[in-house]
């Protein structure tokens, strides 16, 4: 397997960020505060359009006795079916921390084998580092460092160790995360988030580049019982340099 250069993996921790923050925030030990809790979610699928009936991916959530998350299967659909694509599965220890979230796929052969693993270590309640491996071998991972039980920063490095990129997180009186800005290991803006609340509640949350252009766009629609049941993605095609919305839906 080829070496990753720096600034390919600096690419590869962007997108995995956001696709965790966005995918799974409910396996995701990072502190979240001032996010939408999406606890005991059973079904999600995400749809090509806001206002399309025609799903494109599904995951399905498996809980044990107490309702901690097993595993999660992702589903994508062909012309004629609802296919398997990979599935992960979650150990934690006894004090109900995450310790390992493993991946397993079929993309490179018929049958399903290990993908990427993430571990997480701990100091206490707070995660302080995760890393995540691809064949055995440390490919990248994240630090963790607190301020009052706040998450304030997140660093990201590479195989070696080597940091790549970091970002900074902010927070209003009320203890909600307010902003994100991640930074090259240069200390070269990248892009930043910010994160708009209604009635306590996040509604909204926009990333944009370092010259602020705007990348993708979040907004929530919740239930009576204060749980996230759409989320609408909207983000930038760079083929079509247009802004393309989808609609995910979450069953409880």
């Amino acid at each position: 397997m080829k070496k990753l250069t720096p600034l390919l993996l600096t690419g590869i921790l962007f997108w995995t960020t956001i696709l965790t923050n966005c995918e799974k925030k409910e396996a995701n030990p990072v502190p979240q505060t001032g996010q939408p809790s999406h606890a005991s979610i059973k079904r999600k699928v995400l749809y090509e359009s806001a206002g399309s009936s025609k799903p494109v991916s599904e995951s399905v959530y498996e809980y044990d006795s107490r309702q901690q998350l097993m595993k999660v299967s992702d589903y994508y659909y062909d012309q004629t079916a609802k296919k398997l694509s990979s599935y992960f599965v979650f150990e934690y220890n006894p004090a109900g921390q995450l310790l390992e979230k493993t991946q397993y796929s079929r993309y490179f052969s018929d049958t399903f084998s290990e993908g990427e693993k993430s571990t997480y270590e701990y100091q206490k309640d707070q995660l302080v580092k995760e890393t995540m491996h691809f064949q055995g071998k440390v490919a990248a991972g994240y630090t963790y460092e607190y301020q009052n039980k706040q998450l304030v920063k997140q660093t990201a490095f590479n195989e070696r160790g080597e940091v790549v990129a970091y970002t900074n997180f902010e927070y209003d009186p009320s203890d909600n995360r307010v902003k994100e800005a991640q930074f090259s290991s240069e200390e070269k803006l990248m892009r930043y988030t910010k994160f708009g609340y209604r009635n306590h509640r996040l509604t909204e949350q926009s990333t944009y580049t370092a010259d602020h252009t705007l990348m993708e766009a979040l907004e929530y629609g919740y239930d009576q019982r204060n749980r996230v049941v759409t989320e609408r993605f909207t983000f930038m095609n760079p083929l079509l340099c247009v802004m393309r919305p989808m609609l995910t839906r979450y069953e409880y």
